[in-house]
């Protein structure tokens, strides 16, 4: 997650409504004390929305980024599950081979090397 701007969403709605008033888009980041270049990213990210369509914006990002950190939790737990149930069924050298897998690949090592070794029955 990036930094904390010094302006709200609001603030930057009406630099970018000053912008399609007529006024340029140097004078205000001058004015403001940005670059040129940060203007452009505003108008991209909040051209044509107002104050409150920002907020909703806003709010729905940062439900997604909860949602998501809940997701990968309940799927590495899933994952955990899965391979110790796979590897309960392998013999001695393929248990072998799996183990040195999860040590090298780290969190995702369960799911693949379950899937790089080949598991006959």
């Amino acid at each position: 997650m990036g930094r904390k701007s010094k302006f709200s969403d609001a603030q930057i709605i009406g630099f970018i409504k000053e912008i399609e008033g007529g006024a340029t888009g140097t004078s205000i980041a001058r004015r403001e004390g940005v670059s040129l270049e940060t203007m452009f990213r505003w108008r991209a990210k909040f051209g044509g929305m107002s104050v409150s369509d920002a907020k909703e914006k806003r709010r729905l990002e940062e439900e997604n980024r909860k949602l998501r950190g809940h997701r990968a939790a309940s799927q590495a737990s899933s994952v955990a599950g899965i391979a110790s149930s796979a590897v309960g069924g392998l013999g001695a050298s393929q248990r072998a081979v799996v183990d040195g897998l999860r040590a090298r690949w780290a969190a995702r090592a369960a799911a693949r090397s379950c899937r790089s070794v080949v598991v006959r029955t």
